[in-house]
């Protein structure tokens, strides 16, 4: 195969691996839970981005900022480790009321 690069020839061989008989099938985004650090599907997990100081929920993924991925029954244990911060690559103090009150009321 001449003229065709190694990065070209993966995406075209991504490509046809991703082919169904009846159409294409788009792979599923995984993400790592902050807490508890375990690979899921997206569909199954919480974002949550930081506006100000504030971690704030995201059910609809679409607000800016940098995300954070996190399942619903991990909070408590994400708030212990600290993970809002290293997540958010911040030292200061992160509120997460609004958060808390957001889990516990779904």
């Amino acid at each position: 195969m001449r003229g065709i690069t190694f990065p070209a020839l993966l995406r075209v061989r991504f490509a046809l691996a991703s082919l169904k008989v009846r159409g294409a099938r788009m792979p599923i985004p995984i993400r790592s839970c902050i807490a508890c650090r375990k690979r899921t599907d997206w569909h199954e997990l919480l974002r949550v981005v930081l506006i100000e100081d504030q971690v704030t929920p995201d059910p609809d993924r679409k607000q800016s900022g940098r995300g954070a991925w996190l399942h619903r029954n991990c909070f408590d244990q994400a708030k212990e480790r600290r993970s809002f911060q290293r997540a958010f690559r911040t030292d200061k103090p992160l509120r997460t009321a609004s958060l808390e009150s957001f889990i516990k009321g779904n």
